[in-house]
């Protein structure tokens, strides 16, 4: 597969050092080509402690094809799995974990990567680029002056909006203060302001503060890489 063709589809990194790589030799790249790029980078609340046992065992055998005894393997790993608490000798009630992977597992990275795979699939409806780590996920899209801003600002509100939607049915959520939108171009490179980026009501969790009905993402505008 070619780079290019590895762009467009997005990619799954293996750490958080080749993910902030990849996105800056992305940004670079646009650059290069003289065009500006709106990044957003989404951080969800408590990832791992939200994955929905029975979910992940359904997604792992209609998406993934995992059945019979590795299924069942899987099915067993999560059954009857519960936590209590001890405070000075003394033992909180037992609770039952439909919920979440299991702290400092092996499995658990790999696991949530397979939850949360149809996120890319909503993401490349939309045409834009994404890279994901863990629970980060970064996407974006270039565009080349003020008759392309709107579009692109448009292009990703519904990319969001439709990413909060799946993540309403799949129990998970943003998180509010580590999810941000920016706008990144060259110092030599004019750019259009854009003050707001209206989204619905379904991403309440995101930037700023809550207008009614609406949520207001603040663009920060950036000036970057002063070398170009």
């Amino acid at each position: 597969m070619s780079p290019s063709s590895r762009l467009s589809k997005g990619i799954r990194t293996d750490s958080s050092e080749t993910a902030l790589l990849r996105v800056h030799n992305d940004i670079l790249r646009s650059f290069d080509n003289g065009v500006r790029v709106i990044l957003a980078l989404l951080d969800l609340s408590a990832a791992f402690d939200t994955v929905n046992h029975e979910l992940l065992l359904s997604r792992l055998s209609s998406r993934y094809g995992l059945c019979g005894s590795v299924l069942e393997w899987f099915t067993s790993y999560f059954t009857n799995r519960t936590q209590f608490v001890v405070i000075n000798g003394t033992s909180s009630t037992i609770r039952h974990l439909g919920v979440g992977m299991p702290q400092g597992s092996v499995l658990g990275p790999l696991l949530y990567v397979l939850y949360t795979s149809p996120v890319a699939d909503v993401i490349r409806r939309h045409n834009l680029n994404f890279h994901f780590y863990a629970d980060d996920s970064q996407l974006f899209l270039s565009f080349n002056g003020a008759d392309r801003l709107f579009e692109s600002k448009l292009q990703l509100e519904v990319c969001i909006n439709e990413i909060c939607q799946w993540m309403a049915f799949n129990e998970l959520k943003l998180n509010q203060d580590k999810t941000e939108l920016l706008i990144i171009h060259s110092r030599y490179c004019f750019c259009p302001s854009l003050s707001r980026l209206v989204l619905s009501s379904m991403i309440q969790c995101l930037l700023n503060h809550i207008l009614p009905m609406f949520a207001s993402l603040p663009f920060i505008i950036l000036g970057m890489f002063r070398e170009l």
